[in-house]
C-alpha cells in the first residue's frame, strides 16, 4: 500500500482536518500526482443512536 512509498509535502498521519459536519483524521496517503494528494481519513458518523467510525477519501488539490 501507499505506506511503503515516500511522498513529498504530505500532511502527517494523525493530522485533524476540520470540515463541514465533522473533523477528519488523516490515516494515510492513498496517492500523489500532478494535481494533488489523496488521503484516507477517518470521521465519526451517527447511525441512529450509535457513533461509528467511517472512512473517506480527501483530495488536497494544488492550484497553479
Amino acid at each position: 500500500m501507499a505506506a511503503d512509498k515516500k511522498y513529498e509535502y504530505v500532511l502527517p498521519e494523525g493530522t485533524v482536518l476540520e470540515g463541514g459536519e465533522r473533523p477528519y483524521t488523516i490515516e494515510c496517503v492513498l496517492g500523489q500526482g500532478g494535481f494533488g494528494i489523496t488521503y484516507k481519513v477517518r470521521g465519526t458518523v451517527r447511525v441512529g443512536n450509535l457513533r461509528v467510525d467511517a472512512y473517506f477519501a480527501v483530495k488536497e488539490h494544488f492550484m497553479k
